[in-house]
């Protein structure tokens, strides 16, 4: 299973990037929205589980607007 996080905070991708993996889990992690949905795009058929930082401190997108963007 791939799991992909969105957030601003690095060091938070980081702890929970870690986490998971201690699960056993595969995930990526981006803290660019651009780069997010570039990686989303690009991986759409492999990823089952998104999890979106939904107040991104990001000029043009915050998590919803990533959200609006994936589900279509």
């Amino acid at each position: 299973m791939s799991i992909f996080l969105l957030d601003d905070d690095p060091a938070y991708c980081q702890t929970f990037s870690d986490t998971v993996r201690d699960g056993g889990y595969n995930i990526e992690y981006r803290t660019n929205p651009e780069d997010a949905l570039m990686y989303i795009r690009e991986h759409q058929e492999s990823l089952r589980l998104v999890f979106l930082d939904l107040v991104l401190k990001h000029p043009k997108y915050d998590g919803v607007d990533i959200l609006d963007i994936i589900i279509i």
